[in-house]
């Protein structure tokens, strides 16, 4: 470590009063991370802010007008929804295929794309939502599944009763928001009893994406699940996505 890393490094020490640990690298730490940061060698430059103040407020790597500008430009949406993301949501639906039945939504269901290809295979028997904190969002989702139902609303405060839904997904969010496990309440609210929450994420051993806030591996995210009733978690897409499948209890 030069000067200048020791001099950060031992101020950030005695300022704070923390103890720090080194850790070896084939090692897998699991933690909470409101209590304990944890970070890789030289990967972040570490500041002392100047006042003692945080956002409490939860809040999401990218903001709702970030959101409605990415959905709005039709090259994101091009290459977002490139081949393998399409076999991805095909995966998917092949994987989850016997939890489906009635009510089902999407959160934050982004271009509408997956539930397209859920309502195309399963015309009859599925009722179709989806929300998304993306006005532009819920706009193409409208445009592409006309009798579908879209409602705009962030995973923290979603508009709809309690124990609406029988089966609850949600792909590719809970790594870009700051309090997953308050969303995780969320989504097991509107959830009804014995019905089923599908989560994908990341794996985080290989995820080196800047606008994602947590990582996580097969292990640390069924701890992240540990309270809930874990029917399935495995990996997909090649060992880059992790999919869990919790029952509502």
């Amino acid at each position: 470590m030069n000067k200048i890393k020791s001099f950060i490094f031992n101020i950030i020490i005695k300022t704070l009063g923390r103890k720090y640990y080194i850790v070896p690298k084939a090692i897998t730490i699991i933690a909470d991370k409101r209590a304990q940061l944890i970070i890789d060698k030289n990967k972040y430059i570490l500041r002392l802010r100047r006042d003692k103040t945080f956002i409490q407020k939860p809040r999401d790597a990218f903001s709702k007008s970030d959101w409605d500008n990415f959905w709005q430009n039709k090259s994101n949406i091009n290459q977002y929804l490139e081949v393998n993301r399409i076999d991805f949501y095909k995966e998917v639906i092949d994987k989850i295929q016997p939890y489906l039945k009635g009510k089902i939504i999407d959160v934050g269901c982004g271009t509408g794309d997956f539930l397209r290809l859920l309502k195309n295979k399963y015309p009859s028997c599925l009722e179709i939502f989806g929300s998304d904190i993306s006005d532009a969002s819920i706009e193409r989702c409208k445009n592409i599944i006309p009798d579908g139902k879209f409602i705009q609303s962030d995973i923290f405060h979603l508009n709809f009763k309690d124990k609406y839904f029988d089966v609850v997904i949600c792909m590719e969010l809970l790594e870009h928001i700051e309090f997953p496990h308050d969303a995780l309440k969320e989504l097991t609210r509107i959830c009804k009893t014995n019905g089923y929450a599908i989560l994908t994420v990341p794996n985080g051993e290989i995820d080196t994406f800047e606008g994602h806030l947590n990582f996580w591996n097969l292990e640390s995210f069924k701890v992240f699940l540990s309270s809930y009733k874990i029917v399935e978690i495995n990996y997909i897409d090649n060992k880059n996505v992790i999919i869990a499948i919790v029952k509502n209890i």
